[in-house]
């Protein structure tokens, strides 16, 4: 196989267990906080320190990898990620009650973030070096795996709450076969053509900036749905129900979602960018209001169908225009709006939690909406980058 589809390949398989890692921690937020007992407010602060761990890992991410490549970023970012999305789980359900388990759930909740977000900018910039090198759109093929790795990570980790092995070992012994698995091929990263990127600065120009707000409102509703789904379908279990079931709507969150981003550069390639992204922000902001409002499990989760078919490409063609804009490497605009973007991913459900807990979870949820007009209203910037 030829070095460039060689690291697509395996460039993918990183985003597919980035994704599945997000999905079992979306599957095991419930577990979190009946272990410590924490109210919606007092989880909004774990998740806030998840985001401010991510806010330190994502200019590491950039730093190091203008120091040695986003190959080598990619490479050792990945085993951190994987490694620390589990630790607040084992720590807060294997801890004795005698220990400062709140404490050490807290400092474990920003060595997630640190890892996770360093990796999300890290692979990004590598994926557009392998688009770059293949000379073909991929972007959205990338996100795809990561939405199918969302998938299977919250199928599998409702399925180990169900089967009485979801108290966190199950998601470690799940973790460590892929990165046992991933370790190997990860060294088949582009090397060359990421180092000449990656060693230019970050260009937070206004293009930049604009692009990167859009994604920031974008990962915003994606981080949302991940935190706080199963909290919300909870509300809709007849009495007695497993809060395993309550994992459907980001199962059928992530399907849509991956259905629709690996299609994605073929719809965009048909509509254009414009078209696609108004679509995207009407279906977004219809799916929350029903989500939201939806008094049965069945309903709430077509509503995060309807949010995934809209989210499932808005991030790739923001990305994609960032990799395009005059002036600036590929690599580095994809690596400095995936920086803006994915705060929103982090800062988003922290964010929820805090209205959630000054009004409901549903409200705070359904005030999400907004973004999908956003994007009505800052779609053009694709066409002007």
């Amino acid at each position: 196989m030829p070095p460039t589809r060689r690291a697509r390949w395996v460039i993918s398989a990183i985003f597919l267990a980035n994704g599945m890692g997000y999905g079992l921690w979306a599957a095991h937020v419930p577990i979190l906080r009946d272990a410590l007992g924490l109210t919606e407010s007092a989880l909004s602060l774990i998740l806030m320190l998840v985001a401010v761990g991510a806010l330190l890992g994502m200019p590491l991410a950039g730093w190091l990898g203008g120091r040695i490549g986003t190959h080598r970023a990619t490479q050792i970012f990945l085993p951190a990620a994987l490694v620390s999305i589990v630790l607040p789980i084992l720590l807060a359900v294997f801890l004795p009650e005698t220990a400062p388990r709140l404490t050490l759930v807290a400092v474990s909740a920003i060595l997630f973030g640190l890892g996770n977000g360093a990796l999300d900018v890290a692979m990004n910039a590598q994926a557009s070096t392998v688009e770059k090198a293949l000379g073909s759109p991929m972007l959205s093929s990338c996100h795809g795996f990561f939405s199918l790795g969302g998938l299977l990570g919250s199928g599998l980790g409702g399925g180990l709450i169900l089967i009485g092995f979801g108290r966190g070992d199950g998601m470690a012994v799940v973790l460590l076969v892929a990165l046992v698995l991933l370790t190997l091929p990860a060294r088949h990263l582009l090397p060359a053509a990421a180092e000449a990127d990656a060693k230019k600065k970050f260009p937070f120009t206004g293009a930049v900036v604009a692009l990167g707000a859009l994604a920031f409102g974008c990962f915003m509703v994606e981080g949302a749905v991940a935190d706080w789904s199963a909290l919300l379908l909870t509300s809709t279990l007849p009495p007695g129900g497993s809060v395993g079931w309550a994992a459907a709507g980001y199962t059928a969150y992530s399907l849509a979602m991956a259905c629709c981003r690996f299609a994605g550069d073929r719809i965009v390639g048909h509509f254009g960018p414009l078209r696609t992204l108004a679509v995207s922000g009407i279906a977004i902001a219809i799916g929350l209001l029903i989500a939201v409002t939806a008094p049965v499990l069945a309903l709430g989760a077509a509503g995060f169908v309807l949010v995934g078919l809209g989210a499932a490409n808005v991030v790739p063609v923001l990305f994609r225009a960032s990799a395009n804009l005059p002036g600036i490497s590929p690599s580095a605009g994809v690596a400095a709006a995936a920086s803006l973007g994915y705060a929103g991913f982090l800062i988003g459900p922290p964010l929820i939690g805090w209205g959630a807990a000054h009004s409901s979870l549903n409200l705070a949820l359904g005030a999400l909406a907004v973004m999908g007009v956003a994007l009505l209203a800052g779609r053009r910037l694709v066409t002007r980058a």
